[in-house]
């Protein structure tokens, strides 16, 4: 087993290991045993990928085979290097409402609510456009908007205020 892999063995069993704990110490009930596993579980989810992502960035060594870890290095970036506003825009508004939603479960959990908070509508559709605008940069891109020509022969690129008189 690598270090990698022990590592985010260790933070497994942590995980559970703090959720014995807190039953045993809180003196919790099922319903509240299973919310509070729950959090632990998620919370584990998140150090386990930040540790994958954190090994995905390390050099590999000269006798490693094999991927480990998640590269980030072109996530927001296009196929030729350059940034892309529409992946960077998609992807700060995702881990803004999900960390929004993940504060509101724990204040659930903490008021001991019944049942999971909602998403409002508002929110739905604003992830929505974001991920349209998303997809619509990606077509503009696919049918060869994004190079500065509309694809047409003898169709001018400039725009008619920039055009010479």
């Amino acid at each position: 087993m690598t270090s990698g892999k022990f590592v985010i063995a260790l933070v497994y069993l942590a995980a559970i290991a703090i959720a014995v704990y807190a039953a045993i110490y809180f003196k919790l009930t099922p319903a509240d045993l299973m919310q509070w596993s729950l959090a632990v579980f998620l919370l584990a989810l998140q150090i386990g990928f930040i540790l994958l992502v954190w090994l995905g960035t390390k050099p590999r060594l000269a006798g490693q085979t094999g991927p480990f870890g998640i590269n980030l290095e072109r996530l927001i970036s296009e196929h030729d290097g350059s940034a892309s506003f529409s992946r960077f825009q998609f992807l700060i508004f995702t881990f803004v409402v999900a960390s929004g939603y993940v504060v509101q479960v724990f204040t659930a959990l903490a008021n001991k609510a019944s049942e999971l908070p909602s998403i409002p509508g508002g929110v739905l559709a604003l992830i929505g456009i974001s991920g349209g605008s998303y997809l619509m940069s990606k077509g503009i891109e696919k049918s060869g908007g994004a190079s500065g020509s509309s694809g047409a022969p003898g169709t001018p690129t400039s725009l008619p205020s920039e055009m010479p008189r």
